[in-house]
């Protein structure tokens, strides 16, 4: 695949969330130890569209009212072919204004939430739902230029929609960035939850993202992996998100050995699901929820019930023990003198728009300007420690 669509920009300064220094001691002697903590954070900000139509994608509902009116036959005809009339799909289709200020707006507020982390934000940002580099790059010039983000990814997958997942990021690239289709293989008889992934025939047409792969180099002179996921919603059978996992874990077995890695983003894998996650995700990565972040009630919330649907994932060592040998709220080695401090992981809530009079994540509305997603960001960190 061609990397026109991702930008990456190196500078030489580089900066923490935070360095300091503490005290060991041996045989009375001290011994300074520096720690310094990397951020990151995953982020589905939620329909961040341009208004520029794609004529190879089903983005005609994020066009400015004007244009809609302007061109009123195509866009009926259009909107007409991807939803039914009558539903409010094909409603805001015909009818939602996606104009320039109303852009302005939603970004505005994206970087407010964003920035609200760290005062200029996470060292790694995952974000998901986002249409294409033209969008993230005014996203991070524009709204994001507090926050210095000197590298920027985004990879087009397969969505119908033209949604991907981008990447931005303090560090520079360790690597040249890439995207995994999953190769879906699901019998078509295959519809009840939490079926076995069996053998047959390879689901055609299936339109959704792959997974973004972006190797970082740490200021420490590691290299860290970072997975960018957005697995197939909940329109689809669990047995999609199944196998999604299923490819993510064996992604992470193929990379160096020693390398350590982190997976975030939106799983789509709800409160009754759950049991994916402890037995298939699980065995490989130390998951937020699981780990840390036990006052929190989750990142999404469908009519009364949360889930979280945003996931940080972090490679367990080799040592590892199994998943039900980790206590909440502590420090887990993950390699290469990197650790995850499970007490740092939270759901972000500091942003001014974030949350509704009921403290539910606000989606952005255009009409009233109100809120920014309807997610909450998933947040942690890790710390490197040197003598």
């Amino acid at each position: 695949m061609s990397l026109k669509s991702f930008l990456s920009i190196s500078l030489l300064s580089l900066s923490f969330v935070s360095t300091h220094t503490t005290t060991a001691f041996a045989n009375s002697v001290a011994i300074p130890i520096a720690e310094s903590r990397v951020s990151i954070m995953a982020y589905n900000v939620e329909n961040l569209f341009d208004n520029v139509d794609d004529p190879e994608h089903n983005d005609e509902a994020y066009l400015s009212l004007a244009d809609k009116r302007q061109n009123a036959k195509k866009q009926q005809n259009t909107c007409a072919a991807s939803n039914k009339p009558g539903t409010f799909y094909y409603d805001e289709c015909m009818n939602l204004d996606w104009s320039d200020s109303v852009i302005e707006t939603k970004m505005t507020r994206i970087a407010d939430t964003i920035l609200s982390v760290n005062q200029n934000g996470a060292d790694i940002i995952l974000l998901e739902e986002v249409e294409n580099e033209n969008i993230l790059n005014q996203l991070n010039s524009k709204y994001l230029k507090d926050g210095k983000f000197i590298t920027q990814v985004i990879l087009q997958g397969d969505d119908a929609r033209g949604i991907n997942v981008g990447l931005l990021s303090k560090f520079p690239l360790a690597g040249t960035p890439k995207i995994h289709r999953i190769p879906f293989n699901v019998p078509a008889a295959s519809h009840s939850p939490m079926a076995s992934i069996d053998p047959g025939a390879e689901v055609k047409g299936l339109k959704t993202r792959g997974i973004l792969q972006v190797d970082l180099k740490l200021p420490s002179g590691q290299t860290l992996t970072v997975f960018g996921v957005h697995f197939p919603s909940q329109g689809k059978p669990t047995i999609f998100r199944q196998q999604a996992v299923a490819f993510l874990n064996q992604l992470q077995k193929n990379l160096p050995a020693g390398r350590v890695s982190v997976v975030g983003g939106d799983f789509n894998i709800i409160e009754t699901e759950q049991q994916l996650v402890k037995d298939q995700l699980a065995t490989q990565w130390l998951v937020s929820h699981l780990i840390g972040c036990q006052a929190c009630q989750g990142t999404h919330k469908y009519k009364t019930s949360w889930s979280f649907l945003d996931i940080l994932g972090f490679s367990k060592s080799p040592t590892a023990a199994s998943n039900s040998g980790f206590e909440p709220n502590s420090s887990y080695k993950l390699g290469s003198g990197l650790e995850v401090d499970a007490d740092s992981i939270r759901v972000v809530k500091s942003g001014k728009y974030q949350l509704d009079n009921s403290g539910d994540p606000a989606r952005f509305d255009e009409k009233t300007s109100y809120g920014v997603s309807d997610h909450l960001p998933i947040y942690a960190e890790l710390v490197s420690v040197s003598k």
